[in-house]
């Protein structure tokens, strides 16, 4: 299906689904439904069983024909469709993640992620190279070739997706898609949907009566007997609207953050600038750099290497220059330090000062996946899919600031039976003050 430049991606008009119409057994499934899909949203379609919410789905993925209505998608009435037109839909445009799998138990697990791209022609090296490609990314590419009665149902699901999305479809149509999932399962299949919308931009459509999942809904459409009673804009979409409008006035916006703390510190230099501030606090950031990576050298060189490591965040020092500075004797004007201490000292400062610039407060799911991958490169983390999922929500909302700094090093410490990531109380503690001070340098004034 063509591309068609439109706002909404889908609009619902007056549509009714009505089964055994003028019979007895009369059921209105839909009654005037009137709705509109922004493209990259996630939508909840939220209610009791039986209230038609599969039907609402059903009818968008075009396997219910209306009683009356129009679906526009992409901007064509899928209701004009004839049964080929409306088979290439399915298959391009929406990609579909149903409860109970709907997996072929007689393929093994690769074979039935290709399936979507057998039924046009893709070779088989090209279309098993692509469905690997999703297996690794969901972590269950060592599934590949066992078949679905041999694999969990979190596993299962996985499948699922990974096949929905083989012929790179716009919008993903997801039917109570962890109803028959364990907590666990459920948390890493929720994980992959955030993951598929907010960095795949792709639209999403999730029918659910679980109350736990609304959290991650742009929109909310609460649905009972077939009509729509309300579509609640949840603070999530109010705030990405926020700092959307925020970031079209603020060129800055998406390089500077200020941590509560410091706006304490900035009320009391009313008359300074944010520049002068950050310049301020560049001492600051040196004594907690070198207070984190403390060598045996005295008052003096400790002295001599701040002074330095000042001009290197500052930027009138770069790496090298910074290194010479403090391997150059003392009586040569450096600080004296042993060359292999030194290298190793100025390589863990140019480590900590590049990574804090990959921060970006206008996309923090993205930096929290680069800080996942920082800290799970420097500490020993059992790199299961649920303690990364763990990690990387956790790093996200300290970012966000909806997690205090204690609260997040008590998520590293608590048991993964209590939901927490299971390290030991001192490595949860090393994680917590390295991210508060890769914050504390990024924060650039």
């Amino acid at each position: 299906m063509p591309k068609k430049e439109t706002k909404n991606i889908i609009e619902i008009k007056n549509l009714n689904v009505i089964y055994h119409k003028g019979e007895s057994n009369q059921v209105r499934a839909l009654d005037d439904v009137n709705l509109e899909f922004e493209a990259e949203e996630w939508i909840i379609i939220f209610g009791p069983s039986g209230c038609g919410k599969s039907t609402l789905l059903n009818s968008i993925a075009s396997f219910e024909t209306p009683t009356r209505g129009t679906i526009n998608v992409l901007g064509k009435n899928i209701n004009d469709f004839d049964s080929d037109e409306k088979s290439i839909y399915r298959r391009r445009t929406v990609g579909m993640i149903f409860q109970s799998f709907h997996l072929i138990n007689s393929l093994k697990v690769l074979d039935n992620v290709c399936l979507p791209q057998v039924f046009f022609g893709v070779n088989l090296e090209k279309r098993r190279s692509l469905a690997r490609g999703f297996l690794e990314r969901f972590d269950i590419a060592n599934q590949a070739e066992k078949y679905p009665s041999d694999i969990s149902g979190g596993q299962r699901q996985k499948v699922s997706i990974a096949r929905a999305l083989m012929n790179q479809p716009e919008i993903i149509l997801a039917d109570e898609p962890v109803g028959n999932l364990d907590s666990k399962s459920v948390y890493n299949v929720m994980a992959i949907l955030k993951e598929l919308n907010e960095l795949d931009k792709k639209t999403i459509i999730m029918v659910t009566h679980d109350a736990n999942h609304l959290v991650f809904a742009d929109r909310i459409v609460y649905i009972k007997d077939g009509k729509i009673q309300k579509v609640v804009v949840t603070k999530k979409r109010r705030e990405a609207k926020f700092n959307k409008e925020k970031k079209k006035k603020m060129v800055l916006t998406k390089q500077t953050k200020i941590p509560n703390d410091l706006r304490l510190l900035m009320n009391s230099f009313k008359d300074l600038s944010s520049a002068n501030i950050g310049q301020l606090l560049t001492p600051f950031k040196v004594k907690q750099i070198f207070s984190h990576l403390m060598l045996p050298i005295t008052n003096y060189q400790t002295d001599l290497t701040q002074r330095y490591m000042k001009n290197y965040l500052l930027g009138t020092l770069n790496e090298k220059q910074f290194f010479d500075q403090i391997n150059k004797s003392l009586e040569d004007g450096g600080a004296g330090w042993d060359k292999r201490s030194a290298k190793h000292f100025v390589e863990q400062v140019a480590v900590f000062y590049k990574e804090a610039e990959k921060i970006d407060y206008s996309e923090p799911f993205k930096s929290a996946i680069r800080l996942k991958n920082f800290f799970i490169k420097r500490y020993p983390i059992k790199k299961t899919e649920y303690r990364m999922n763990v990690l990387k929500n956790s790093i996200e909302s300290r970012l966000n600031e909806e997690l205090a700094r204690d609260d997040f090093q008590a998520i590293l410490d608590r048991p993964v039976s209590e939901e927490g990531l299971g390290l030991n109380s001192r490595t949860a503690e090393k994680i917590a003050r390295e991210l508060e001070l890769l914050i504390l340098i990024r924060y650039s004034g």
